[in-house]
């Protein structure tokens, strides 16, 4: 028998009890592994001459030491989180179905679905890890939690310059749609919403200048599949006189003053919360609509007796208001296809002593957070049919009977708290916007090859959600 199996299965054990302490990357767990193995080699041989075969053999024994021992402590009666339910398989690993109130994820993480949590979560507990990969590593804070710069460049005024741009940007996707009309084609409606959002949101309003897309009906810079780092450097540096958010963030007069790495390093930012969830969401909106006709035609409706009036919601936000019942849908969208199914995860600090939240004793060290894809079609909150479409829901004033059951405080589609979604007012106007002109312009219907039933598993949830292809004729 080999004489460092004992040491290496003590080895195991010892850094299982470190990375409690010291919860490290997998990159980093690799390396240290690797090196105490090392060191533990040269220290049973006496000799710094280790060969690389007795290291890997050594570690190998080591990992499997270190995975049983966390094996064994996260099915234990001991670990912070035993109380809490949860399938044994889903206490090992990160593999779950929400189901429970209160679920344990390994390591130290606890899901409640209680809508009762979600102001002490949000507003009374500090962001943790889920937001460390977009975190300066000097150790400053990232620019989206100074909540106030982006307020500055995301007010009424400024709101109204913005709106100028997405009206103009819409009415280039409606020519392009109008020739696919008349030529009887089916659209790829993704694709162009996409569009739409990405010259609308980040183009226009966060680097002054537009993509073209909506134009050309083309990504060349393929913006939309990724966004390489250089073509963001060079939007931020060849920042023009545009009064865009940019223009806020680096107002010589802002409380915080940010460096052109500061910037790039939070570009992207601006692109996926202004372009990923307003196309997510105004698609999945036209999705139910269409799926829904008795929905469809009631919003047609309405739109139209706004546009007869004179009005055009697409070139006056202020009509937005007398929109109720597409305002409705929209938020029946939002609750049932949410484009942010999980809301990053907020800290039980250290040295707390813990906190209660929602009548339930949660340790300090454990990271929290409030699935809105379960509150949101929860039987408890929104009923009846919790899974069905339906927008009135949302109409207290035509709730005369009491029908329904709505409870507003577990609708979280844009989080809550000081540190929300500083851009959701402009998702709102830029969903309405589109949305209305495109349910004027067009009565639309999906493709015959589209596959309506199985459109929703194509979400994939990468932070938020991206959605699959939609064709409609």
């Amino acid at each position: 028998m080999r004489q460092d199996v004992a040491p290496a299965i003590g080895l195991g054990l010892a850094l299982h009890q470190y990375f409690k302490r010291n919860e490290p990357y997998p990159f980093k767990a690799l390396v240290t592994i690797l090196g105490s193995d090392a060191l533990l080699q040269a220290a049973l041989q006496c000799d710094w001459n280790v060969t690389l075969r007795g290291v890997m053999e050594s570690s190998t024994i080591t990992a499997v030491a270190l995975l049983a021992s966390i094996a064994v402590y996260r099915l234990s009666p001991w670990h912070p989180l035993a109380r809490y339910p949860g399938p044994w398989l889903h206490k090992l690993t990160k593999l779950r179905k929400y189901g429970p109130s209160f679920e344990s994820v390994p390591p130290n993480e606890l899901s409640i679905a209680d809508a009762a949590a979600v102001q002490p979560v949000y507003s009374g507990l500090p962001k943790d890890r889920w937001y460390r990969g977009r975190s300066p590593r000097d150790g400053g804070r990232s620019i989206l939690a100074l909540t106030g710069m982006w307020d500055r460049g995301l007010g009424q005024e400024q709101l109204l310059s913005y709106t100028e741009s997405a009206e103009r940007v819409a009415k280039q996707v409606v020519a392009h749609l109008d020739v696919a009309a008349d030529k009887g084609v089916a659209v790829n409606l993704t694709q162009w919403v996409r569009f739409f959002a990405m010259t609308s949101c980040p183009s226009s309003r966060t680097f002054g200048k537009e993509s073209g897309m909506t134009l050309t009906g083309q990504d060349p810079d393929g913006m939309i599949k990724k966004m390489s780092n250089v073509l963001v450097a060079t939007d931020v540096n060849a920042h023009t006189v545009t009064y865009d958010l940019w223009h806020y963030l680096m107002d010589k007069d802002a409380p915080h003053k940010l460096t052109t790495i500061d910037l790039i390093r939070e570009a992207a930012a601006g692109v996926i919360a202004g372009a990923d969830t307003v196309a997510n969401a105004t698609i999945c909106t036209v999705y139910l609509l269409l799926k829904n006709p008795r929905c469809m035609a009631r919003v047609k409706s309405e739109v139209d007796r706004i546009v007869s009036s004179g009005s055009e919601p697409w070139a006056d936000i202020e009509v937005h208001k007398d929109l109720p019942y597409l305002n409705a849908c929209i938020d029946e969208s939002l609750r049932l296809l949410s484009v942010v199914p999980v809301i990053g995860s907020r800290s039980v600090p250290a040295g707390s002593g813990g906190k209660i939240i929602a009548s339930h004793f949660v340790p300090e060290n454990t990271e929290v957070y409030v699935p809105p894809c379960v509150l949101h079609v929860s039987e408890k909150y929104f009923s009846p049919e919790p899974l069905a479409y339906h927008p009135e829901r949302w109409l207290a004033s035509e709730d005369h009977a009491g029908k329904w059951h709505t409870n507003r405080d577990a609708f979280i589609p844009f989080s809550v708290g000081a540190q929300n979604c500083v851009g959701k007012n402009l998702a709102r106007i830029e969903m309405v916007l589109f949305l209305s002109m495109l349910i004027h312009q067009y009565d639309m219907s999906f493709a015959p090859d589209f596959d309506v039933e199985g459109f929703p598993d194509t979400m994939q949830e990468h932070v938020v959600a991206e959605v699959g292809p939609m064709t409609f004729g």
